[in-house]
């Protein structure tokens, strides 16, 4: 049985949200049920607790019970790879699961 999770994607160029997106439905394929897929455009400088799409995503989860999240990569995730650490952490600490689609390192 597939486990619900949500998508949060953030992007740079046009194109890029229609790619992200099916590299993330080829990755959820047998594993998880995709439930609402989360969209910042071009917000890489702006840490994630500031973006309107990753707060919504959040409140979702919450709401949802929903602890697992897939993101596109790392690097999409914040500009500052300190940022994307202290932000994987902070979603691990509020027993948040993340999985990155795209070089995934865990």
């Amino acid at each position: 049985m597939k486990k619900d999770a949500v998508a949060y994607l953030n992007t740079r160029k046009k194109g890029d949200f229609a790619a992200q997106k099916a590299e993330v439905e080829d990755y959820c394929k047998y594993r998880f049920e995709i439930v609402g897929i989360f969209h910042d455009h071009r917000a890489n400088a702006t840490p994630p607790e500031k973006r309107k799409a990753f707060a919504e995503m959040l409140d979702h989860c919450a709401a949802n019970n929903c602890p697992d999240i897939i993101i596109y990569d790392l690097a999409d995730l914040a500009r500052d790879m300190d940022v994307g650490l202290e932000t994987l952490k902070n979603l691990n600490d509020r027993s948040y699961i993340v999985y990155c689609v795209n070089n995934d390192f865990l």
